[in-house]
């Protein structure tokens, strides 16, 4: 594995000239950059299979394709579009190519709930969408990796989820995003229907009361004609 030399790539980021600088011009900053490719190469053969470094050179076709682009395209809320979410996340942060049902379309970025087919673990816990949602397959919406991203990231279009599962979405969000929030409003929500429930209540004892004093007025009057 060949050594990447910090203090040549300290040494232009300090430097802020180099912002204006074609790469080619430092011979040092090249000679890190094919030991920077080395490294991963050697890292390739040792801990990544054929099919993700697929993904990750499809995908970085794509960022080469893009670099500099401007896109302001429009995308209506609930559209799934295939993304390129990138080839250098770290952890488990979601990467490569998904499908994303679009939530906000500002200008050139997009905020988006990434999906996968992959659904593991105890679906009750997740959100899954299915053919009649407007999915091909059913399809776990990752709802914590919710974010935005460049338009410039969109592959394809892939069709649009329905608006019933669309709110679902946002609920979902919402929820995560907001929990003790969520709790007071659903604690707000339950006050409510209680408070319905008693004056469904109180309603019917005034009906009650108010036929057993129409009848008592009738009785009265009767008894007073009669005499």
């Amino acid at each position: 594995m060949r050594v990447i030399d910090e203090d040549v790539l300290a040494c232009i980021l300090e430097d802020q000239q180099t912002k204006q600088e074609k790469c080619t011009t430092r011979p040092e900053l090249v000679l890190q950059l094919i030991n920077s490719l080395a490294t991963f190469f050697t890292y390739s053969e040792r801990k990544i299979n054929s099919y993700e470094l697929a993904l990750w050179i499809t995908s970085m076709s794509h960022y080469v394709k893009k670099r500099g682009k401007f896109e302001t395209r429009p995308y209506k809320e609930g559209q799934i579009l295939n993304v390129d979410l990138g080839n250098n996340n770290y952890g488990h942060e979601f990467s490569f190519f998904h499908p994303c049902v679009v939530l906000l379309d500002k200008s050139s970025k997009l905020f988006v709930v990434p999906c996968t087919s992959q659904l593991k673990g105890d679906a009750r816990k997740y959100l899954i969408g299915d053919k009649i949602d407007g999915f091909y397959k059913p399809t776990r919406l990752l709802i914590d990796e919710a974010r935005f991203i460049d338009k410039t990231r969109v592959i394809s279009s892939l069709g649009k989820v329905t608006n019933s599962f669309l709110k679902k979405i946002r609920d979902e969000l919402f929820c995560f995003l907001f929990r003790g929030k969520s709790h007071y409003i659903e604690k707000l929500e339950e006050l409510l229907e209680q408070c319905r429930d008693e004056l469904e209540a109180k309603e019917l004892k005034i009906a009650e009361l108010k036929s057993r004093l129409e009848v008592a007025t009738t009785t009265y009057t009767f008894d007073n004609d009669v005499k």
